[in-house]
Formats: structure tokens, C-alpha cells, sequence
């Protein structure tokens, strides 16, 4: 019986773990909004061609970076 309620806690432990951790490691273009930085969005609008350079470099700016 001791062992079950091991196995129950550290499966509660991988899957907190794994939530925790999931949205800071992922580097992924398709993260909700929450876990982006402002610098990160103008970035990504670069990359895509949404704003020009002198937008970007504006933009930047604008952020103290």
C-alpha cells in the first residue's frame, strides 16, 4: 500500500512540474499572449514582415532596449 501512495505522489509531482515548467522552456511563435514580452511581440512582427525595420528600430526604442 506504501508504495502506491508513493507512485501517486511523484506522478502529481511530474505533472505540476510539467505545467510549470512548459511555458518558459517552450520557444515556440504560437505561445498565448501572457507569456510573451512586448520585446518578444515586435520581434515576431519583424520576422513576419508585419512591420518594416525603421518600425522595429522605433518600436524598440520606444521600449528602453
Amino acid at each position: 500500500m506504501g508504495w502506491f501512495w508513493i507512485l501517486v505522489l511523484l506522478l502529481v509531482a511530474a505533472i505540476i512540474w510539467n505545467v510549470v515548467s512548459s511555458p518558459a522552456e517552450s520557444n515556440n511563435l504560437n505561445l498565448p499572449a501572457l507569456y510573451k514580452s512586448q520585446l518578444y511581440i515586435i520581434k515576431e512582427q519583424y520576422v513576419r514582415d508585419e512591420i518594416d525595420k525603421e518600425e522595429y528600430e522605433i518600436e524598440k526604442r520606444d521600449l528602453g532596449v
